[in-house]
């Protein structure tokens, strides 16, 4: 949309992390935790948890965006605890966890120059780190340069003209089937009062793709800096944003009934848009990338997760 003016944001009060602040150790992982400022009582509960389950050799960084006011209290939390990073990004938005967390991969693997891994969780998730740990280290997937994927699977495609997901599934042919991704189906543009038109649709459709969901998400470092410090991810974060600012030119004031058709770059499929930044360097780089498939051992809360854990544990021992 050209010649579009976006309204003037003011000035963050916070001051980002920059890229040349370095943590030099030899660790095994850097994880990330997206966070909402204002929901300081989470990041208490983990700091506590990391305290409890605490591993030498990984690390936890609460990971919030830029906010215009209000700002004391996360500043006296920054300043308490020394372990929040701040992306220059604006927080509190319907984009803001997907902006905060590419903020956090490209950041992460500056920061973290000698770390194996990185990883990126949410702050309503519980990691078992020791497990995690055992993990990692069982497979011995730490071995020099692999391009290394780790989490629970799930597949996707995606429309880049849209920039929406479509087809989510829990396997590859399914990731095209369902959702409608080659037919106006299920997607929102779709919709003519109320009714899908069923029409195909006049856009390309890349993968399907594998992901893995949000409540854990680990790569290898070297997979992180091929795929979030070139210039294929700035370029894919710049249109995305970019498409969704023409469509909420003010987000902290649009209505409910005005949304658009669609929203691109959307906080809900965090996980499935870094999936496809993954894809979509893998392609462009030729890049050979592993999966490693935790997919029981990761779990939604409930009575499960006692077992969850005592399985984890020991079948990374076994191994």
């Amino acid at each position: 949309m050209r010649g579009t003016s976006f309204p003037r944001v003011p000035p963050c009060q916070l001051r980002p992390t920059l890229p040349r602040v370095q943590d030099g150790r030899r660790l095994l992982l850097a994880i990330g935790v997206i966070t909402s400022p204002g929901l300081p009582f989470r990041r208490t509960f983990l700091r506590a948890a990391l305290m409890r389950f605490e591993e030498p050799q990984i690390v936890q960084r609460f990971v919030v965006g830029c906010i215009m006011k209000n700002t004391s209290q996360i500043q006296q939390e920054i300043l308490r605890h020394g372990d929040i990073v701040v992306t220059g990004k604006a927080d509190e938005t319907g984009a803001a966890c997907v902006e905060k967390s590419f903020g956090w991969w490209a950041l992460a693997v500056h920061a973290f120059p000698a770390a194996s891994f990185l990883a990126k969780t949410d702050d309503d998730s519980l990691n078992l780190y020791g497990n995690l740990a055992d993990i990692l280290r069982a497979r011995s997937l730490v071995a020099s340069g692999r391009m290394l994927y780790v989490g629970w699977p799930q597949y996707a495609s995606f429309l880049p003209e849209y920039n929406v997901p479509c087809g989510w599934s829990g396997g590859p042919n399914g990731a095209l089937s369902r959702g409608g991704c080659n037919v106006c189906k299920n997607h929102h543009f779709c919709y003519v009062r109320g009714v899908s038109t069923g029409e195909p649709i006049n856009a390309s459709t890349r993968g399907p793709f594998v992901f893995a969901t949000g409540a854990l998400q680990v790569l290898s470092r070297p997979l992180a800096a091929r795929t979030f410090t070139g210039p294929h991810a700035a370029e894919f974060v710049r249109r995305a944003s970019l498409s969704r600012r023409e469509r909420f030119p003010d987000e902290r004031n649009h209505l409910p009934w005005a949304k658009p058709w669609w929203e691109p770059w959307e906080c809900q499929f965090e996980d499935l848009t870094v999936g496809y930044a993954i894809f979509e360097a893998s392609q462009a780089l030729n890049l050979s990338v592993d999966f490693v498939a935790l997919s029981d051992m990761v779990g939604d809360a409930g009575p499960t997760v006692r077992e969850l854990a005592t399985q984890a544990t020991s079948r990374a021992r076994a191994r």
